[in-house]
């Protein structure tokens, strides 16, 4: 007990450091900045397609470019901020973006929170000077909450700046983007017409989505539904309707950042305290891997109440605080998902290693 106590102390004098460091102006001194500021946005941004309640769901309902003949692989990494406010990126970030960089991915799915403050210029500026690590590699991301403030959309991190909900697709796999930071309304009112273009069989029927080569369906946010990290689950209060719309969609692996750890769960069904296994569930994962101070252990979270806890844990199949990030590599029958730790510069190695299966039809 009193080994926990010390972690616990030595992990809230990691938080409250940089809290500490900005009081006293030190943040500044220590930003890497680049000799102009930059003139244009963000390049070899990887193309989505806008979900909103304007869309008519009698319409065709029509994906970015694609090429469903093709296998893929490619990287997510979530959380690449500094704990410093001033600073941008955190320490891990190059070195994880040059070890990305190396494997060649389609793209890399960054899942939000690229600096702390996002109203700092200084903050956005030494993030785009930073993107030189990943080379001509393409790019998408979802809002985190940090990435607030209106730089995020300036400077072409999104290809569609606002929209609550987006689209897009990378060999055989759909991949939906929502933006956990929009008005509530708007982000259900989204997910409803998407929902609606679903149960269309003349418009995106299961056998459809066979014929044309799709194979899975993935869907990424920054704050997770299910988490046992210091935010814990469910932070916004949208489970009650999101859970049952991902599950009427088929969607089959649940990507998010926001809590700096790795999480795996059984794959599941059901929300709140209903939540049980299933195979035909969702495997839902947290993975803020890019962050430079990490969660220690599970339950940190006093938000989450204590019988939601207790599931989270029955359910959690994984936990690990290391840096990392995940790589997916899509097959003729599965998708294979590997969780590589990063613990320092140009080091990667395995600790999480699982295939999912693809569910359509």
């Amino acid at each position: 007990m009193a080994r926990l106590k010390t972690i616990k102390s030595w992990w809230l004098c990691l938080l409250c450091f940089p809290a500490i460091f900005h009081w006293f102006g030190w943040s500044a001194s220590l930003s890497i900045i680049p000799a102009k500021v930059p003139t244009q946005s963000v390049s070899h941004i990887w193309p989505s397609v806008v979900i909103s309640d304007q869309h008519d769901p009698s319409q065709v309902f029509n994906l970015p470019t694609c090429r469903q003949d093709i296998d893929v692989q490619f990287a997510v990494l979530g959380d690449t901020r500094s704990t410093i406010s001033g600073i941008g990126p955190s320490g891990m970030w190059p070195s994880q973006a040059q070890l990305i960089r190396k494997r060649k991915p389609t793209i890399l799915l960054h899942l939000g929170d690229w600096v702390k403050n996002g109203s700092s210029l200084i903050e956005w500026m030494t993030t785009l000077h930073s993107l030189h690590h990943l080379g001509a590699t393409p790019l998408i991301t979802v809002r985190g909450n940090h990435d607030r403030g209106g730089r995020f959309e300036r400077y072409g991190f999104s290809d569609h700046p606002s929209a609550p909900l987006r689209v897009t697709c990378i060999g055989p796999l759909i991949i939906f983007l929502l933006d956990t930071e929009a008005d509530p309304l708007y982000a259900q009112e989204a997910v409803n017409t998407l929902l609606a273009w679903r149960r269309n069989e003349e418009v995106w029927s299961s056998n459809q989505l066979y014929q044309s080569g799709i194979k899975g369906m993935i869907w990424a946010q920054h704050r997770p539904i299910w988490s046992s990290g210091n935010h814990g689950s469910d932070e916004r209060g949208w489970a009650s309707w999101l859970v049952p719309a991902l599950e009427e969609l088929g969607i089959q692996l649940h990507l998010s950042g926001h809590d700096h750890d790795y999480e795996r769960f059984c794959p599941s069904l059901g929300s709140g305290l209903q939540r049980t296994c299933h195979p035909s569930g969702i495997t839902y994962l947290v993975s803020g891997g890019g962050a430079s101070v990490t969660v220690p252990f599970p339950g940190l979270s006093w938000k989450t109440p204590s019988a939601q806890k207790s599931l989270d844990a029955q359910l959690r199949e994984v936990f690990d605080s290391s840096p990392h990030y995940l790589w997916l590599s899509s097959e003729a029958k599965r998708l294979r998902l590997t969780m590589l730790a990063t613990p320092r510069e140009g080091v990667e190695m395995v600790v999480d290693d699982v295939y999912i299966p693809f569910l359509i039809p």
